[in-house]
């Protein structure tokens, strides 16, 4: 059972334009990265818009040492699955 649901990356930045847990238990929920690139806040990976275009979509981070992302789940739950969308816009991520 986890709460929150976070990821360490082993790139030097964390981009990336949706997460969905079985059901979307993190839409809307509130994330938590480790730093903010522009204004990718990292709401943007829980308000539902898997669109692949980055500059509406997508969050982002500054380039660092082990960045990382988060979203609290408010209740501890068993995940299955977890499927992040990545940018697919060519010359993005």
């Amino acid at each position: 059972m986890i709460q929150t649901l976070g990821f360490i990356f082993s790139r030097s930045f964390v981009e990336f334009c949706d997460i969905t847990v079985t059901a979307n238990v993190a839409l809307l929920r509130t994330a938590y990265q480790s730093s903010l690139y522009s204004n990718y806040y990292a709401s943007r990976a829980v308000d539902g818009d898997t669109s692949c275009c980055f500059r509406e979509s997508c969050t982002s981070e500054w380039i660092q040492k082990d960045p990382w992302w988060a979203v609290d789940l408010v209740a501890p739950m068993d995940v299955a699955r977890v499927c992040v969308v990545n940018d697919l816009n060519p010359g993005h991520g």
